[in-house]
């Protein structure tokens, strides 16, 4: 059995990790030093070029020597442009180094977890944050799981009063700094009232980035994927102003319609439906924004028709559910109610969260009769 020797694998690592720095980097002060090392390696070599090819007739030479022809005043100047690439990138990189250190003691990057599905990871949000995003990691944990049992809300007030906290909770963690020294990334596994509220309650912050759950991978995962041009179509009935309507949303999965018309009777159904929708259809950044505005644009033209209330039903990934409650404008929109969907209950929607909008200043549980 050959032997492993430590001090082999850490010079190796070393020197990976110099090439890696050295040729993968693209900043300026890089491309300086990549520029300084070429040029001295041109002139260490003495300006010299020199290679014999054995043959059957002989020797084939091609030689190039330029130290003899090339004025001497010329080769200065290449070393002291070789020179004050070198010392000017190396100066670049240092200065980029502490800047960088310096942001990243000050920034802030809150990583917010929503936790409440019996089988949600115990892996931290704050661990798949990419690394170019600069700030020291703190984390806000918000776990549900105590009030639900068996994949069952039993206690959605207790959970929803939980979730109110999250504004505060995210301003105990800012205190003092600049709003560009914070970044809040949400990763959650919770109902979909619950991660709808998340989106509401942070609506007003700038820099938010949404990560979510990988089942395949078992792991976090931001939204690196293409965007596929797939895109909701539409089935709308005809609406009277100051009706109520149902707003059925579906990405994932389809929304049970059966199961809204025994929740709330006669109602217009309006049916967004993404084609083609799966579990794993919403891991482009593009088309989670083109859908939100889809999402948006509906709810703009429900509220000029005159509708008073929302019943929304969404089947969509966490991550979706998320961003879709953060464009909901709460000042100009009308009232909403998010539905919780229980399969084996009758009715399949027991209940919902009363969004914190249309003047309504905290969100509160409301029991499908």
């Amino acid at each position: 059995m050959t032997k492993v020797n430590p001090n082999a694998d850490l010079l190796r690592h070393g020197v990976r990790s110099f090439f890696d720095w050295l040729f993968r980097i693209r900043t300026p002060g890089i491309q300086l030093i990549r520029g300084g090392l070429f040029l001295f390696t041109i002139l260490l070599l003495g300006w010299v070029f020199d290679i014999s090819i054995p043959t059957e007739n002989g020797p084939l030479t091609l030689s190039l020597k330029t130290a003899d022809t090339v004025p001497q005043t010329l080769i200065n100047l290449a070393y002291f442009v070789a020179v004050a690439a070198l010392v000017s990138g190396f100066l670049w990189e240092l200065h980029r180094y502490f800047t960088d250190v310096k942001n990243h003691q000050r920034r802030k990057v809150i990583a917010v977890e929503l936790r409440g599905l019996r089988d949600s990871p115990g892996v931290p949000v704050s661990g798949a944050v990419p690394k170019t995003v600069n700030g020291r990691r703190e984390q806000v944990l918000i776990d549900l799981r105590d009030h639900i049992i068996d994949g069952r809300v039993s206690n959605p007030d207790a959970a929803v009063s939980k979730v109110n906290l999250l504004p505060a909770l995210i301003r105990s963690h800012v205190a003092g700094l600049d709003r560009e020294d914070a970044v809040i990334a949400f990763g959650g596994l919770a109902p979909v009232p619950f991660t709808f509220l998340a989106g509401v309650l942070l609506d007003d912050e700038e820099k938010v980035i949404a990560l979510d759950w990988d089942r395949n991978k078992s792991q976090w995962r931001t939204l690196d994927a293409f965007d596929d041009g797939l895109r909701f179509s539409t089935k709308q009935p005809n609406i009277n102003p100051g009706s109520e309507v149902a707003l059925a949303v579906s990405v994932s999965y389809l929304v049970d319609r059966a199961g809204i018309e025994s929740s709330l009777g006669i109602l217009p159904i309006v049916e967004m439906t993404l084609e083609s929708g799966n579990t794993d259809c919403h891991w482009s950044e593009v088309k989670q924004q083109a859908l939100g505005q889809q999402f948006l644009s509906k709810l703009i033209e429900l509220a000029n028709i005159g509708v008073s209330k929302i019943h929304l039903f969404i089947a969509a990934q966490s991550s979706v559910t998320f961003r879709f409650g953060r464009l909901y404008d709460k000042r100009n929109l009308p009232s909403l109610r998010v539905y919780q969907y229980q399969r084996s209950q009758v009715p399949a929607f027991p209940w919902s969260l009363e969004m914190p909008v249309a003047g309504s200043n905290e969100a509160k549980v409301v029991q499908t009769q």
